[in-house]
C-alpha cells in the first residue's frame, strides 16, 4: 500500500446539525483555528481548539467548488 493511501482517513467531523463546529466535550460552539491541513482531495481539516474547556478537536471542510463568472 502506497503512503499516500494510507494517509486518506475518513474522520467525522464535529459539527451539529446545522453545521457549526461544536466541541465533543463540552457542546460549545466557541472555538479558534489554529491549524488547517488540506488534503489530496480537496477537503480541509481544521484543527480547533475550544473556547470553554481547551480541548483540541478537529473539523473537515469539503471542497467548495468554484462557479466560472466568465461563463
Amino acid at each position: 500500500m502506497m503512503t499516500e493511501e494510507r494517509r486518506i482517513v475518513q474522520i467525522t467531523s464535529n459539527t451539529d446539525a446545522e453545521g457549526i463546529p461544536t466541541c465533543p466535550h463540552c457542546g460549545c460552539q466557541q472555538s479558534e483555528v489554529t491549524n488547517t491541513y488540506p488534503w489530496s482531495n480537496g477537503t480541509s481539516r481544521r484543527r480547533r481548539v475550544c473556547s470553554n474547556c481547551d480541548l483540541p478537536f478537529h473539523t473537515v471542510q469539503p471542497s467548495e467548488s468554484i462557479d466560472d463568472e466568465d461563463a
